[in-house]
This record gives C-alpha cells, structure tokens and sequence, in this order.
C-alpha cells in the first residue's frame, strides 16, 4: 500500500517540460484555425471595407508602395479620430484590407 501511495504521489509531482506544453499550444492553435480559414473564402468586402480602404486606395495612388498604403492608413486613423471614439488601432489594420490592392484578394 505505502509503494502505491508513493507511486501515486509521484505521478501528481509531475511537471510537464516546457517544450511540450509549447507544442500542445500550438497544436490547439492550429486546429482553432482550421474553421476560421474554412469560412473565410465567404468573407466578403462590405460598406465599412470600401470606406477605410478608401483612404488607403488614394493614398497608393499618389505613392505606390507599402509607404503610400501606410500613409493611407494612417490618415484613416486620423480622420477617425476626430470622427468619433473607438479603437484606432483597429482602424489603423482595417484600412490595410487587401481590397486596396485588387477585389480578387
């Protein structure tokens, strides 16, 4: 009986390695992925896409270029900012919709 509870006890002290954990974590993101990749051949451009990416669009139309398309989205922070309050952070990523560059994206 005292080997069993000795046995027992052992196995609850044990601490898995940190490699494996990391693994396990990234299996399970992984595998959350699978259904947000499968509908986002669904997701399709709506009003809010065509207005931020509008400030991004005009922007790469006067520079081309990655410079000109973060130009652009920082402007739609901007603007956004004296619009009304919310994330701009968010805003600042939502203008950069790969729309700006072809609706085939």
């Amino acid at each position: 009986m005292k080997k069993r509870l000795e046995q027992v006890k052992k196995r609850c002290m044990w601490v898995p390695d940190r490699r494996i954990v990391s693994a396990l974590f990234g299996l399970v993101l992984v595998l959350a992925l699978i259904p947000l990749l499968r509908i986002a051949r669904y997701a399709v451009p709506w009003y809010d896409d065509y207005n931020y990416g509008g400030f991004v669009q005009r922007a790469l139309r006067e520079e081309p270029g990655m410079v000109g398309a973060l130009k652009g989205a920082y402007s739609c922070a901007r603007v956004q900012w004296f619009a009304w309050q919310g994330t701009f952070s968010s805003v600042f990523f939502m203008s950069l919709v790969p729309l700006v560059w072809g609706e085939r994206f």
